[in-house]
């Protein structure tokens, strides 16, 4: 029987530290996936574990895990009301922070590790194919890929 893949989503304190924030994301992948379930990282910073693959994203307040046990996937979450600077906007041509979250989230699917996300501003044409989870009443924009057969929970 193949396991299902999954995205949760969950509210933290604002003042977690960027390593209370780690153990959030990894407290819920043990709880979903078993204690026992190993997670270390690529040179680039990527976490892995050996029996699928996961994405973690973070910001002030939030935390978010994508796993899919058969294929890469990818998330970014980031706050509505975060604003994104001039100088963001025209170097990348984006629009919103849902552009930069479905940016990075196309950035984290595929990119080779010895890839620079800041060298490649066309990468922001490849967002479609994403499948986009907004929820107003979160105020956060999260993207995750399309080709990850995750359920949010």
């Amino acid at each position: 029987m193949r396991a299902e893949g999954w995205l949760e989503i969950c509210r933290v304190s604002e003042k977690l530290t960027r390593a209370e924030q780690t153990a959030a994301w990894q407290a819920i992948v043990r709880e979903r996936l078993g204690e026992g379930v190993e997670i270390s990282y690529v040179v680039d910073g990527r976490p892995v574990i050996e029996n699928g693959f996961i994405s973690v994203s973070h910001t002030r307040g939030w935390v978010a895990v994508v796993y899919n046990p058969a294929g890469p996937c990818a998330i970014d979450i980031e706050l509505k009301s975060r604003v994104l600077s001039d100088r963001v906007r025209q170097r990348y041509g984006l629009g919103s922070m849902r552009d930069w979250c479905a940016r990075e989230t196309v950035y984290k699917y595929g990119r080779p590790a010895e890839v620079r996300f800041i060298d490649h501003p066309e990468l922001v044409v490849a967002t479609i194919g994403l499948a986009e989870a907004v929820s107003p009443s979160l105020g956060v924009a999260t993207c995750f890929s399309a080709r990850c057969d995750a359920k949010k929970t």
